[in-house]
């Protein structure tokens, strides 16, 4: 029960990420003298590339460190924690933290490099906690936590960009 209300939360994160992560770029971000169009293009083929070189490099350090599931996990989470704090920079320098195009192409590598790892080490790890013969039962609660959480990240981020003028305030 605990793991799964950790799990409703972490994936409501990537899913906002993912979800408002073009909406942040196209109204928060300054591209310069380039095309938003092609930025955005950009974004998301670098974190799409970079989410399949997570995935395939992932399991390989799993193997040749000797970590656990769990700390795998833990490890994608504290890597994919740069992008919201990157965010929240944006506070406090005047020219930097996610506000330049540049920027954003930076920070896509974590997100895409650790949004599939923690979709599957969370997958496996809910997998060995389960008692044998109770799987699909297991899985079917933890889909429902799973995509059931998609709408609080979008539903708060529009409240605060609504009260504040900027969503830069929901990144965290």
């Amino acid at each position: 029960l605990h793991y799964l209300i950790l799990w409703f939360a972490m994936s409501d994160g990537l899913a906002s990420i993912g979800s408002v992560g073009v909406l942040f770029a196209g109204a928060e971000i300054d591209w310069g003298c380039g095309s938003k169009t092609l930025g955005l293009l950009g974004m998301t083929l670098i974190a799409a590339a970079s989410s399949g070189l997570g995935n395939f490099y992932a399991t390989r350090l799993q193997s040749l460190l000797g970590l656990s599931t769990k700390r795998m996990l833990s490890l994608s989470l504290c890597v994919g924690i740069t992008v919201p704090l990157w965010t929240l920079m944006g506070y406090f320098l005047p020219r930097h933290g996610l506000k330049q195009g540049w920027e954003l192409l930076l920070v896509c590598v974590p997100y895409g490099f650790t949004n599939g790892t923690m979709q599957g080490f969370s997958r496996t790890l809910f997998g060995l906690m389960l008692p044998p013969g109770k799987e699909a039962a297991f899985f079917s609660l933890y889909q429902i936590t799973d995509k059931g959480s998609s709408f609080l990240g979008p539903l708060v981020l529009s409240a605060i960009s609504q009260s504040t003028g900027s969503m830069r305030g929901g990144a965290f």
